[in-house]
Formats: C-alpha cells, sequence, structure tokens
C-alpha cells in the first residue's frame, strides 16, 4: 500500500543502508532544510501550529 501511494504522488521511496550514517544524515538534512523553508514561509507563531498546518494539509 505505501508504494502505491508514493507512486501515486510520484514520490521515490529509497531505503538507505544499515549502519551508514552518512545516508541517514543526507535525509535529515533534506527533512530540516524543508522545515526551515516552511517555518519560515508562512511565520509560524509556534511549533504547535507549524503541526498543525502540516497535519491539516497531508492527506489522510
Amino acid at each position: 500500500m505505501f508504494g502505491r501511494v508514493c507512486a501515486e504522488h510520484g514520490v521515490e521511496h529509497r531505503l538507505t543502508t544499515p549502519y551508514h550514517p552518512w545516508t541517514n544524515g543526507q535525509a535529515e538534512r533534506m527533512i530540516r532544510t524543508i522545515k526551515d523553508a516552511t517555518v519560515r514561509a508562512f511565520h509560524y507563531a509556534s511549533i504547535d501550529d507549524l503541526r498543525r498546518h502540516v497535519r491539516d494539509r497531508l492527506p489522510a
């Protein structure tokens, strides 16, 4: 089911190599970059406001 949803939304799901922190670090950095850009773009008063915004926009 996860693979189907990824395909429907054009998401490429990649797995990382076990015990290879460099790859996980790249993924974590991308998440941080997206989060920082989102926070700046919408000027949230708190992290809870950001969480509500993300939750309300993600498909169930």
